[in-house]
């Protein structure tokens, strides 16, 4: 009986340990620095990136419609996210990120996108809706993006 209680110690401190492991962390909504979002800008294709350079960023506020210069990243602290729709033909599109979370083996970015539903009044002209968001860089871990239904 002694023998079990002396096993069963480190047996369950090994279980504790390798859960810990594999626990993810979800961010709350609040921690996420969303930098733009707009119905407008030149991505015509829908795109998901990950940029950790001030020229990778300047070439997405170069294609975004906004007159503020790219903000400054710490890029050992962050890395920055675009979500872009695409090109539509109306109004009533918008793309924004729902959840981000950390893994043992990948950042996953969780995003919805919403359209217009049959009946809405919507502007009559071309769209390109994107959400950029700062989240905490992860050099080793891939970034993996998943659309969320409603």
């Amino acid at each position: 009986m002694r023998l079990l209680s002396l096993l069963a110690v480190p047996l369950l401190a090994t279980m504790i340990s390798l859960q810990s492991c594999n626990t993810v962390k979800t961010i709350p909504m609040e921690d996420i620095e969303v930098l733009s979002e707009s119905h407008y800008s030149q991505f015509t294709e829908t795109q998901n990136l990950v940029v950790k350079s001030d020229a990778g960023l300047q070439s997405i506020y170069d294609r975004i419609a906004t007159k503020e210069a790219s903000p400054q990243i710490n890029w050992n602290k962050n890395q920055v996210v675009l979500l872009a729709m695409g090109q539509r033909n109306t109004g009533g599109y918008s793309i924004a990120v729902d959840k981000v979370v950390y893994g043992k083996s990948e950042i996953l970015v969780y995003y919805k996108t919403k359209g217009p539903k049959p009946g809405d009044m919507v502007t009559q002209a071309l769209t390109a809706p994107y959400a950029l968001f700062t989240i905490a860089n992860k050099k080793d871990l891939p970034v993996v993006f998943k659309e969320v239904n409603e």
